[in-house]
Parts: structure tokens; C-alpha cells; sequence
């Protein structure tokens, strides 16, 4: 597609079809990029391997501990990757996104306690899967 279709496009349509045509555009290109990369089978099988390992590892997370995102395991916009989250609560029953659709990569994700973080000097919560967090530890 080219930028004049893409600029005809996007004039054309409401404000909230823009947004989602213009998500559309960038993960069409973002999937060229990537599919144009050449990639290392046995690098990349390590890193699976990897990352799977670590997403099994669990902790016993408890109110008050102090966690970050596991290395290659951010699956959010927040917290960043530096910054530390407090777990306020650790649900008995997780939680799943009703409106998440099977192709999405939070479809079936259990969310399984809530961490909270500083934003603008204000305290707010969010849920998540604790099997993509650690114990923080500074300096690390």
C-alpha cells in the first residue's frame, strides 16, 4: 500500500475507524520489517526455551512485595521495565479478560494479582499474570 492510498484512506474515515486502520497499517509494516530480518533457528529456539522456563518459574507472591517484569516477559505498556511495582492483592481466583479474542495474546491470561504503581504522584492498580513478574532486587 502506498502513502497516497494510506493518506486517502485515513482522510476519509471517522476518527475511531482512523485509529483502528491506522493500528492495522503499523502492524502490517511492523510484521514486514520482522519477516524481512534473517533469523538464527538455534538462537531463536534458545530464547524460546528460555522464555518459556521462565514464564514456568512461579513465586508465592504476598501483599507488599516489591516485583518487576521478568527478562523478555513485558506484556504491558506499565509498569516500565526499570520500575518497580507493589502487589496490593493476590487473587484466590484469577481473573480473565471476557473481551480478549483468541488470537490476541491476552486470551485466557490468567490475571492473578494486582500490583500498583506511581503515576503522576498518584497510587493505581492494575491486574496481571504473576507468572511474568519477580521479586525486585536492586540494582539488577
Amino acid at each position: 500500500m502506498d502513502k497516497e492510498t494510506i493518506l486517502k484512506l485515513l482522510s476519509s474515515s471517522e476518527k475511531s475507524d482512523k485509529e483502528s486502520q491506522l493500528v492495522s497499517l503499523l502492524t502490517q509494516l511492523t510484521s514486514l520489517e520482522e519477516s524481512n530480518k534473517v533469523i538464527d533457528l538455534d538462537e531463536y529456539i534458545a530464547d524460546l526455551q528460555r522464555l518459556n522456563t521462565n514464564l514456568g518459574q512461579k513465586y508465592q507472591f504476598k501483599v507488599g512485595d516489591i516485583v518487576r517484569w521478568k527478562d523478555g516477559l513485558k506484556n504491558k505498556r506499565i509498569p516500565d521495565n526499570k520500575l518497580p511495582a507493589i502487589v496490593v492483592d493476590v487473587l484466590e481466583v484469577p481473573l480473565y479478560d471476557e473481551k480478549a479474542e483468541v488470537g490476541s495474546p491476552y486470551f485466557r491470561e490468567p490475571l492473578d494479582f494486582v500490583l500498583g504503581i506511581i503515576m503522576k504522584g498518584e497510587l493505581l492498580t492494575f491486574h496481571y499474570d504473576s507468572r511474568r513478574f519477580e521479586l525486585y532486587e536492586k540494582g539488577k
